[in-house]
C-alpha cells in the first residue's frame, strides 16, 4: 500500500498475467464515465485487461490545479487469477455536489473521466438479490457448472472464503475457483474436484465482501443445492 500526495502507484511487474493481449485497456470503472450522485464515501476500481510495470491514479476537483491524496490497493481473489482489478481508496472525504476528475495511467495507455458527487453517504450493505442455477425446478444436472451469486450492487472485493458442506452439515475439501464479473455484481463459484454429495451447501463467508464504499455483506449467504448423482463423480 503506498501514500502519495500527488499520484498513487503500484507495481504490477511480478503478478502472472490474465489475458493474451499486449495492449492494455480498461474493462470496466466505477464511477463510470460522467457518473452523478456519487456517494460521499466512493472510492474508484478499474479493471484492466492485463497486468502492467506500473499504474499511476490522480485524483482533483475540476478546475483545480491540487491534486487530492489517494491510496492504492491491488485487488484479488481467492484464486489469485484477477490481477488487472486496482482499487483507490480517497484518503479524505469527497465533497457534495463537485465534480471530480481522475487520470488513470499506465504504460501505453492514459485515460481521464469525471463524476460528480451528490449529497449522501452510501452506508447500505450489499444485499444477495439471487443464486443461478435455481433448483426450484428440480435437482441440477451438472454440478461442476459455475454458481453465480448476485448481488443487488457492485462488489470490491478482498477475499471470498467459500464454504462447503454436504446435506447433513459436514465440511467438504473440494477444490473452488471464484470470479467477478465486469459489472462487479455476479460472484460465480465453480467446483474444480469432486466427489460431490447428493445435496451439496455452498456457503460464501461474509468476510472480505465489500462493496465499493466499504460497507459489507452481513449475513452468510448460504445456498443447498440438490444434484443428481449421475453428475456428482468429478469435471469433465
Amino acid at each position: 500500500m503506498v501514500l502519495l500526495q500527488k499520484v498513487a502507484v503500484l507495481c504490477l511487474a511480478c503478478l502472472p498475467a490474465i489475458a493474451q493481449s499486449s495492449v492494455p485497456l480498461i474493462g470496466s470503472q466505477f464511477p463510470v464515465p460522467g457518473a452523478t450522485n456519487v456517494p460521499l464515501n466512493s472510492s474508484i476500481l478499474l479493471r484492466l485487461n492485463i497486468p502492467a510495470v506500473s499504474v499511476q491514479g490522480a485524483l482533483r476537483k475540476t478546475g483545480v490545479t491540487a491534486y487530492l491524496p489517494i491510496t492504492v490497493v491491488p485487488v484479488s481473489y481467492t484464486n489469485g487469477q484477477i490481477v488487472g482489478d486496482i482499487f483507490w481508496r480517497i484518503d479524505n472525504t469527497l465533497e457534495p455536489n463537485t465534480t471530480y476528475e481522475f487520470t488513470v495511467t499506465v504504460p501505453g495507455l492514459s485515460s481521464t473521466f469525471n463524476f460528480t458527487t451528490g449529497t449522501d453517504f452510501d452506508t447500505k450493505p450489499p444485499e444477495l438479490a439471487s443464486v443461478n442455477p435455481s433448483t426450484a425446478n428440480g435437482p441440477i444436472d451438472d454440478a461442476f457448472a459455475p454458481f453465480q451469486f448476485v448481488f443487488d450492487e457492485p462488489l470490491l472485493i478482498a477475499s471470498v472464503p467459500v464454504l462447503l458442506a454436504d446435506g447433513n452439515g459436514h465440511t467438504l475439501s473440494n477444490q473452488t475457483s471464484v470470479s467477478l464479473s465486469d459489472d462487479r455484481t455476479v460472484l460465480s463459484v465453480r467446483l474444480l474436484s469432486g466427489p460431490i454429495p447428493p445435496i451439496l451447501q455452498i456457503s460464501l463467508a461474509s468476510t472480505g465482501i465489500l462493496d465499493l464504499s466499504g460497507n459489507p455483506f452481513g449475513p452468510v449467504g448460504r445456498r443447498s443445492v440438490v444434484v443428481r448423482p449421475a453428475s456428482a463423480s468429478g469435471p469433465e
